[in-house]
């Protein structure tokens, strides 16, 4: 499955007397095992064109990752602009252990990036509600020790960043009834 490039990456700084036809990743795949294929080549420019608008490239080379490498090579971009996702199973603040986390891209103010994590801190066993900021750090806890009040918290703080930038007001969080009969018990959870 061919994952589409908005344009073709490397062309930034463009050609110069040691390069003048830089090399480029022109597309990026993913075979059917899920490895993910980058197609690498050069630019290629009309004699006397070199600054043309919509430059073309040929295939030199590619390089196959399997699912592994795809994410360390995107951890490793990631940390050049110093910023750094949360995920399920980080430790946060002062011993939290992430159990879920919801980012929203920033529209204005500046922010790349905003996040909400619900966390439980199992020394203190209570759940922690943090914003987290483009950069990985949190802050701004909500603490309870009522599983339903964190979650409210979270959900709470996730629509007031999903909505934040869109002069909208986030919808009301509601919540059915659960029938006893509906309800998960020991072995069916």
């Amino acid at each position: 499955m061919i994952k589409k490039l908005k344009r073709i990456l490397g062309l930034a700084i463009g050609p110069s007397e040691y390069a003048p036809n830089p090399s480029v990743i022109g597309s990026v795949e993913e075979t059917p095992s899920g490895n993910v294929v980058l197609r690498i080549g050069k630019v290629i420019a009309p004699e006397g064109d070199r600054e043309q608008a919509f430059p073309s490239w040929q295939q030199s080379e590619h390089v196959v990752i399997n699912a592994e490498e795809r994410d360390e090579l995107i951890a490793t971009l990631e940390s050049q602009v110093d910023y750094k996702t949360i995920k399920c199973g980080d430790i946060v603040g002062m011993g939290s252990i992430v159990l879920a986390v919801q980012y929203a891209n920033g529209a204005g103010g500046g922010e790349r990036r905003i996040g909400t994590v619900l966390a439980w801190t199992d020394h203190k066993r209570e759940y922690v509600v943090y914003t987290v900021d483009p950069y990985g750090e949190v802050g701004n806890g909500t603490y309870t020790f009522d599983e339903q009040r964190a979650l409210n918290a979270y959900i709470a703080r996730s629509n007031d960043h999903l909505f934040r930038h869109f002069n909208a007001k986030p919808p009301a969080i509601t919540y059915a009834h659960v029938a006893e009969r509906d309800v998960l018990k020991g072995d069916r959870a």
